[in-house]
């Protein structure tokens, strides 16, 4: 059965946020072991994160001035650092002071035995990993709402460009230049079987002229209203949206759940307390999306899409 690029597009978003909660659950464990080591004396610093460096905070230590010392670094210049000795500074501002008192060239010679993470950053760093379990579930409960309200303003969108549409605005613009007061005038009079060739006469005519049946234009029209109610809805209409587009009607199990998950997000995205979700409901909310998600889309593409190869019959 054939799946919508929406659909396509959903399930691969939602797969790359559980990727990325694989890859933070087994790296937070690693660095509170290597934090651990760090603390022993066993290492001498922890991995730097890749992209937010000016985090760190380095401090020079009487270890760091004995290592100097022992790989030739002039005594006179390990003077000059004790005078920033056991004080934390930032990425920048550590590396202009030490550039300050040693110069470039030293600087580059020794930077892997100059730059050691201040025991106040470790400390800062191993705190931030409290709880984090629960600020991840937070985030992903989050993310896979939101994807999934998405998915269905991505789906409406996808159903409504596979339809034929007219640039409604362009053809009224277009028909204010031409001149059809005849035909108009003949084809809105009450009918009259004597003059059926006039009519048809009058009719090509306006199909010369580029005239669109009325219906056609106000198709054209709900579409993109259509399109424009799909791109604003709010969650909560979501359920009515599709009963009344698609006829498509969550059951009252399924409608009870997802306002619950509805509710949750809501509450998350407001700064509320009232619910902490943790992995496990996490988890939960994606089986069930995934589950609803799917049968809305075997659905729309049954119904709502045109079968590639269809011959309508004459």
């Amino acid at each position: 059965m054939k799946q919508s690029n929406a659909y396509i597009a959903f399930k691969t978003r939602t797969q790359e946020i559980f990727s990325f909660a694989v890859i933070v659950t087994s790296s937070v464990p690693v660095l509170k072991h290597n934090i651990n080591l760090f603390r022993g004396g066993k290492i001498d610093k922890i991995s730097e994160p890749d992209y937010f460096q000016p985090s760190v905070i380095y401090d020079i230590k009487e270890s760091t001035l004995k290592d100097l010392k022992e790989n030739g670094l002039d005594e006179s210049k390990l003077v000059l650092l004790q005078e920033i000795k056991d004080i934390p500074l930032n990425n920048r501002e550590f590396k202009e002071s030490v550039i300050a008192r040693i110069g470039v060239t030293a600087y580059n010679a020794n930077r892997n035995i100059l730059k050691r993470q201040s025991k106040n950053y470790i400390a800062n760093l191993y705190s931030s990993t409290s709880g984090y379990q629960a600020k991840l579930a937070s985030y992903l409960y989050f993310s896979l709402f939101s994807y999934f309200e998405s998915f269905i303003s991505e789906l409406t969108k996808e159903v409504i460009d596979t339809l034929e549409q007219l640039n409604v605005s362009q053809y009224l613009l277009n028909a204010q230049a031409i001149d059809s007061s005849k035909e108009y005038r003949d084809l809105t009079k009450v009918y009259d079987p004597k003059k059926i060739d006039r009519y048809r006469k009058y009719s090509q005519e306006l199909n010369k002229k580029g005239y669109q049946l009325p219906k056609d234009l106000m198709f054209s029209s709900m579409l993109d209203s259509l399109k424009a109610t799909s791109e604003n809805m709010k969650a909560n209409e979501i359920p009515t949206f599709l009963k009344k587009l698609f006829y498509f009607e969550m059951d009252i199990v399924d409608n009870e759940t997802y306002h619950n998950f509805r509710n949750n997000r809501n509450s998350l995205g407001h700064g509320g307390t009232s619910f902490t979700p943790t992995l496990k409901n996490v988890t939960d909310a994606n089986k069930f999306f995934r589950r609803i998600s799917k049968k809305i889309d075997s659905h729309v593409t049954r119904h709502y899409m045109s079968l590639n190869n269809y011959q309508k019959s004459e």
